[in-house]
């Protein structure tokens, strides 16, 4: 049986960054599924492409009139998105409604 563990988050996360961990624990552990040690690489990956798409985002709100770079930021962001939405289908972290 894979090993389960209760995983705090790495030092080097920023405070959002590990608010955002621990919301993903947590559901883990509400849907009966703890965080196993071969996923935190993968909740990592997660972390990181949120934290993009945010950084992004802020990006793009500091340049409203350079329509040229808001394209490529938005660009950029759909990418992220997609990355971020499938590593959260990886770790069970999406469910349907069906």
């Amino acid at each position: 049986m894979a090993e389960t563990l209760k995983i705090r988050a790495p030092a080097r996360l920023s405070s959002a960054e590990k608010i955002r961990w621990k919301r993903a624990v947590d559901a883990r552990l509400e849907a009966g599924k703890p965080l196993k040690a071969a996923e935190i690489d993968t909740l990592l990956d997660l972390i990181d492409a949120r934290t993009r798409i945010d950084l992004l985002r802020a990006s793009m709100m500091e340049h409203p009139d350079n329509h040229f770079l808001v394209g490529r930021i938005s660009a950029q962001i759909n990418v992220a998105t997609g990355l971020a939405r499938r590593l959260s289908q990886d770790l069970q972290l999406l469910w349907s409604e069906n």
